[in-house]
């Protein structure tokens, strides 16, 4: 499960608030669960580059861990993970 933040929520939130009151002291976050990605198919056509990588050091004998890596990767290779969002698998 992702979350993110949803922006326009946020936004909307923080307008309301300065509406309520003069001041304000904190900026309360708007999270969603919900695909806010406004990304179409034709938008990532022309990529054909790799826009971000990681590398970690491990140590291949350790099976546990080389099979939670590859679960893992084989989940979000190739995904689009937007600006702010976190990626729970």
């Amino acid at each position: 499960m992702k979350t993110c933040i949803d922006i326009d929520a946020t936004l909307k939130k923080l307008k309301d608030d300065l509406q309520a009151s003069d001041s304000i002291n904190s900026l309360s976050m708007v999270f969603t669960t919900q695909n806010t990605v406004k990304v179409s198919d034709a938008d990532l056509k022309p990529l054909n580059t790799v826009l971000a990588s990681y590398t970690t050091e491990y140590d291949p004998s350790n099976e546990s861990r080389t099979h939670n890596i590859q679960l893992a990767s084989d989940k979000i290779n190739g995904t689009l993970i937007k600006a702010w969002c976190t990626v729970l698998l």
